[in-house]
């Protein structure tokens, strides 16, 4: 498979005309969102969101813990597609029905996606210029994170929190700048900048 997005629709195309022919209900819809999100990366938004809704319906009626996984997943890619449209509250209704959908099940990887949902809405809230809704979220991501790390052994697991939880204060370094907050700003990036080095190579360097 080729890497620009238009050979990734050919691939996915091939995938889900195999399987039509072998009437995968899953595969079909898989296939389709992989699609869309081709289409995302090719700021091709429109066609991105016909395909992302049209993989929703074979998950639609599927309540089995995977397919739920999947309709989270693909909620999550039409808040992202919004989110680059400017749709702003569009975008942050689809990542709470996410969200939503996420904290059904207690699988190793809820509280990291729960965390990354709220950090996607803190995304949006700062291009919003709500800066105080951005660090609000950004908190909810933390505490989030927090609780998956308490409850975690699997190291590959730990390390993806962690992770995760250093863009979550990334960001709240960033709405305390944003808010013209320097001093906290500063006093957290003190705090925090050896955990987040060991997670980004970003410039920390505080305004």
């Amino acid at each position: 498979m080729g890497s620009s997005p238009a050979s990734a629709r050919d691939y996915f195309l091939k995938a889900y005309n195999l399987a039509v022919k072998s009437d995968i209900e899953a595969g079909k819809g898989t296939s389709l969102a992989y699609i869309g999100m081709s289409f995302e990366n090719s700021h091709l938004f429109d066609s991105a969101i016909i395909y992302i809704d049209s993989a929703m319906v074979f998950f639609a009626d599927d309540t089995l813990p995977r397919a739920e996984a999947n309709k989270a997943a693909l909620i999550s890619e039409m808040a992202n597609v919004e989110k680059a449209q400017g749709k702003y509250q569009s975008a942050i209704s689809h990542y709470l029905a996410s969200n939503a959908i996420t904290q059904k099940f207690d699988v190793k990887e809820r509280d990291i996606n729960l965390g990354v949902g709220y950090i996607n809405i803190a995304g949006v809230f700062e291009e919003m210029k709500q800066y105080e809704k951005a660090l609000e979220y950004n908190f909810k991501a933390l505490s989030v994170f927090n609780a998956g790390e308490a409850k975690l052994k699997d190291p590959a697991y730990l390390n993806r929190v962690r992770s995760r939880r250093s863009f979550a204060k990334l960001g709240m370094i960033s709405e305390e700048r944003k808010r013209k907050r320097g001093p906290e700003a500063r006093q957290l990036l003190k705090r925090e900048e050896p955990v987040i080095l060991a997670f980004n190579n970003k410039d920390l360097s505080a305004d």
